[in-house]
Order: C-alpha cells, then structure tokens, then sequence
C-alpha cells in the first residue's frame, strides 16, 4: 500500500485525517493536537495543487476528500501520516441527517438538501439519499484504508479513547501515558466544547446504536443490503441487530486530574479552562501540584492568582495586574492575542480592562481569580485619581466606567 510506509520525523510531523463526514474526525483531530501539541491547520474541502504549500512542518489537519493523484502525491512527498476514521452506516448517516437539519452548508453536497424536507426524523426523502447520495461520502474512509491509512473506529474511540490514542501513537511517535491521559481529558464532551472550540452541536450525542431508536426499518433494511455498507460492516464488524446494547462510555473519572473535585478545597469552583491550563500550558504541573484543588503554600491555586513574571515589561502599571491565569489565558485565545497584542507591556491596561469585565463569564473561572487583579488595578486608579474609586464586593462586579475596553 501506498500511505503509510515511512518512519516518522517527530521535528516534521505531518498528521492528516481523510474521511466520510461524521465519523469521529474533528475528535480524532483534536485527540492528536493535545498529545503532540502540534498545530491544527485547515485543510481546503476541495483538494488543488499547491494549497499546501505554506503549511508549518507539524500540524494535524483533517478533510472529507476521495483520493486522488496529486493528493496522494502530496501524501507520500511530505510523509505525511494519513488516518481515517470509519463509524457504523446507520450511526454514520443518522448524525449527518441531524448536522444537516441544523446548519446551512453542508459542504460540496448538494443533494443533502433534500434531507431538510423529512423534518425532524428520516423519511423518504433520507430513503432516496441513503441509495443513492450517500454512499459516495460513506466510500471515502473505504477508500483511503484500501490506500494503507491508517483506520480508527469511532465505536472503539467511544469505549475506550486512551487505549485507541495508545494504539494509534504508538504507529506514529509513541508517547509518554501522562501525556495520553491529558490529550484525553482535554478532549471529553465538557472540555471540547468550552468556548472557541468545537461547535456543540459537532457532538451532538456521541454515542453509537442510535439509529436503532430513530431510523425508520425501510432506511435499515435498505442500508443492509446496499454497497459501501455491505463490505464496511464485513471489515470492520458491524452489525444490523436491533437487540444488541448501546456500549458504555468511557468513564472519564478515573483520568480526572482533579479527581472528581468541582472546587477547590476553599470552595472556589474548578472551572473546565483550568482543567486545559493544568494539563496543556503548564510545563510539570502535575509534578508541581499533584493535588491541584490544594489552595495553601505552593499551590496551583496560589500561582494563577501571582503576578507573571512578565508583568515587569511595564513598571508603569502594578505587577498585579497581569497575574499567571491571564496569561495562560491570552495564550489560549487567537483573539485575544489580536486584540490585546503585547498584555504585558503596551496593551495592559485595555487587556486588564478586559480580563475584570469578560474573563469570567467567557471562561467560567472563580472570581477568587478574578479579585486580586481588580484590588490592584483599583490601587493603581486611586494612585492616578483625586476621586476614589469604590470598590465592588467580592463576589462580582458590574461594569468599570473609567476606561473602555480601548483604554480611552
């Protein structure tokens, strides 16, 4: 086979997943940025040569594309690692019924408007298009596996996604498990869908056997007896028996590295953005803080709340008013960093201005966070100001009226 046959360079690590819609790509993808911490990239939904070309040398990236001569070129010239998920039909075509209902563009097939006119459950309009559309998109993950790619099921993934990232690593660069544990924490239904990330509706159940609640027997029936569905069943061991038991889910506890805690330990809640600065932006924090919910010492809790060490690239301005925790979240948000392009120096204030007015709500952190930045930045008012400025109740606060989010 032709993909696949090269040892990988870990400097330029190329990861690119091809596959029919709604078979556990976007998951997958994001699987593989957290473990190896590389790039997530756009690949073009219509393959032309030299779209390419301006890549970083390691990114992961995935796309619904049928091979073709020049990509697969493109492939095999950069060593590119090619993956592709592949899902049951039935699971497959019920969630893309669901994604079209609910979104306008659904990409290069224009036959799945007709999906919209069954309404809120399969009819025969989904009859027509499981015969005789949606084979086509069913066919790419077929494809590219008979190419030599390297196939996930999404079923496994649903089981037990750190067994299937172990898998999967270990045909890639193998990794260390801590590191396999955080890629798969980071990306449970709660994690994945904070804000900026993945559309909720992307994961919309994840489940498997749903079909046999919501799809009509016609629709089965027909499926079961039509290619590509035959032979994917046949490979991959899929079934069409309505008895058989929705499998359990992972259970995401037991690589929880708060360990179940909602709070920490002075009763300030754990919001899901710091469960992604413990186990993505931080070098060692486990070995930092093994018990991260720990308020007193040397805690986690203690070092998002202290002045970064980059608060000093401004003397002007109080080293509490950029704190650890603001910075670990300017990283996180492309635009953040546009609108706020130097926080520690140029940009302070208007970035400061924004972390007491917006921070909360948009990355649901505890106000505990949220507090010594405002004490500072009001010290640093008042220092400027005949006129005190009173100072909101811990708790919250509701608007800071004197400068806007422009500093002016």
């Amino acid at each position: 086979m032709i993909l696949n046959r090269f040892p990988v360079d870990p400097d330029r690590l190329k990861i690119v997943i091809l596959s029919a819609p709604k078979t556990g790509n976007t998951w997958l993808r994001w699987l593989l940025h957290y473990a190896y911490k590389i790039q997530i990239i756009e690949l073009p939904p219509e393959w032309a040569q030299g779209c390419a070309d301006d890549f970083p040398p390691r990114f992961v990236t995935h796309q619904h594309l049928f091979p073709s001569e020049s990509l697969v070129r493109w492939l095999v010239e950069s060593r590119a690692v090619v993956l592709t998920t592949i899902r049951h039909p039935a699971d497959t075509f019920l969630s893309y019924f669901h994604y079209v209902k609910w979104h306008d563009d659904a990409g290069s097939d224009s036959s799945a408007a007709m999906l919209k006119q069954d309404g809120d459950r399969p009819g025969k309009n989904a009859l027509k298009y499981v015969t005789y559309s949606f084979p086509e998109s069913y066919a790419i993950s077929l494809a590219w596996a008979k190419l030599g790619s390297h196939v996930v099921r999404y079923e496994d993934l649903l089981v037990d996604p750190l067994s299937q990232l172990r898998e999967v690593t270990s045909k890639i660069v193998p990794l260390d498990e801590e590191r396999l544990k955080a890629a798969v924490f980071l990306c449970k239904p709660e994690q994945l869908t904070r804000p900026g990330l993945v559309d909720p509706l992307h994961l919309r159940t994840r489940s498997a056997r749903r079909w046999i609640q919501e799809l009509p027997s016609e629709i089965v029936d027909a499926m079961a007896g039509l290619q590509p569905y035959v032979s994917a069943c046949k490979t991959y061991e899929y079934d069409w028996s309505r008895s058989a038991l929705e499998p359990s889910g992972y259970d995401y506890d037991k690589i929880d590295p708060f360990r179940g805690h909602d709070r920490f330990d002075n009763g300030e809640l754990i919001g899901p953005s710091l469960a992604k600065i413990y186990l993505h932006e931080v070098p060692n924090a486990s070995a930092r803080w093994p018990d991260p919910w720990v308020t007193e010492g040397e805690s986690f809790w203690n070092w998002l709340r202290a002045p970064s060490a980059l608060a000093s690239l401004n003397p002007d301005l109080p080293a509490g008013t950029l704190t650890n925790i603001m910075v670990m979240l300017h990283n996180l948000r492309p635009d953040l960093q546009l609108a706020h392009k130097d926080p520690a120096g140029n940009d302070r204030v208007g970035f400061t201005t924004w972390f007491l007015g917006q921070a909360q709500m948009e990355f649901q952190i505890a106000w505990g966070l949220i507090e010594p930045v405002l004490q500072s930045f009001c010290d640093y008012l008042n220092s400027k100001s005949g006129d005190p400025v009173i100072h909101q109740p811990a708790g919250g606060i509701t608007q800071l009226t004197v400068l806007d989010t422009h500093g002016a």
